[in-house]
């Protein structure tokens, strides 16, 4: 008995070191177009799209606009979120500080020159009481 399992084990080495192995490199992807016609399409595609020129830093930095998400006005603290970044007074974001914080607008200064930010204007949230339903 122990003569046959080990004439099965050496077998099957036999039969799996035969096989020969596929790797992935070798698999090809049936749906992939051949190498020139990929060629092709990229040059075809820089023809018709030609790459944009880099604006330099300083010309982003002063057409950039702020928007003013939220308020967090108490006794306490006082915060704003402007371009999705949480700033306190006198804190900075995109280039501008935060100089003031009202409970419906904030004051900004960029490169000399004073800017507000006001909230959107939200519609008025009706409340009904439970009776009323």
């Amino acid at each position: 008995m122990k003569r046959l399992n080990t004439t099965y084990l050496a077998t099957g080495l036999i039969v799996a070191l035969a096989i020969p192995r596929i790797e992935a490199a070798d698999m090809r992807d049936p749906m992939k177009p051949p190498p020139l016609a990929l060629y092709k399409y990229r040059l075809e595609k820089q023809k018709n799209n030609p790459p944009q020129q880099v604006k330099p830093a300083a010309e982003e930095q002063s057409s950039t606009s702020w928007q003013l998400n939220s308020i967090l006005y108490s006794g306490q603290r006082q915060h704003a979120i402007i371009n999705n970044q949480l700033v306190r007074k006198g804190g900075s974001v995109d280039g501008a500080r935060l100089v003031r914080i009202e409970p419906d607008s904030v004051r900004l200064v960029a490169g000399g020159k004073p800017i507000k930010l006001v909230l959107p204007a939200r519609e008025k949230m009706v409340k009904k009481s439970v009776q009323e339903k």
